[in-house]
């Protein structure tokens, strides 16, 4: 049970960091744009389209940073390197550790 929600918080908190990207830039980058739709239909459909896109982009970065991130930090000594990851990871995902899951039961 806990991988489980261990593994919706890392899904979701990305998911979150792309609404408010999404947001941000539809109060500020596209403002202009949003103003243009006269049907509050194509807006949503509009929204909800910028909200996927740009959240799967959120997870997708997060993922590589948790990837290449220690490499990058390999300049540092390998405890200080340790805690940035751990932090960035906490930050990013809302958890420190990939979930793990138990073998399928045998059939």
């Amino acid at each position: 049970m806990l991988a489980f929600v261990l593994s919706v918080v890392r899904t979701g908190v990305p998911y979150v960091w792309g609404a408010v990207a999404a947001w941000l830039a539809g109060r500020g980058l596209f403002a202009d744009a949003v103003a243009t739709f006269q049907d509050p239909a194509w807006l949503a459909a509009v929204v909800v389209a910028a909200l996927a896109v740009v959240s799967t982009a959120v997870y997708a970065v997060v993922r590589l940073v948790e990837i290449h991130l220690p490499k990058l930090l390999g300049f540092l000594p390998p405890d200080v390197a340790a805690a940035v990851v751990r932090l960035v990871t906490l930050v990013l995902l809302g958890s420190q550790s990939q979930p793990t899951y138990p073998a399928p039961p045998a059939a």
